[in-house]
């Protein structure tokens, strides 16, 4: 990801502040696809929770299971999901 500096001045010539801005020169592709050596690109971000956070893993239409309203999963969250949990019992 190339970032460029960019130095504020004022009237004098004087540093007043600056900002750093950072882009991407490629477009994200699908993590699952890179995996499999094919490059389609990422149209979704991955909503399951990992963990504190969500898994944001890129997703082409193909790996991306949509489980709601602007909500999908990848394949690791969805098996993950499926997966019963076990509730332990205390007496």
């Amino acid at each position: 990801m190339p970032c460029e500096t960019i130095v504020l001045r004022d009237e004098h010539g004087s540093v007043i502040g600056g900002r750093i801005i950072c882009s991407s020169d490629r477009r994200a592709t699908c993590r699952f696809c890179r995996a499999l050596k094919r490059s389609r690109p990422a149209r979704y971000l991955c909503d399951g929770v990992r963990d504190t956070s969500t898994c944001n893993a890129p997703l082409c239409e193909g790996h991306a299971l949509e489980v709601g309203p602007d909500q999908h999963l990848c394949p690791p969250c969805d098996r993950a999901r499926a997966t019963p949990l076990v509730v332990a019992r205390f007496e």
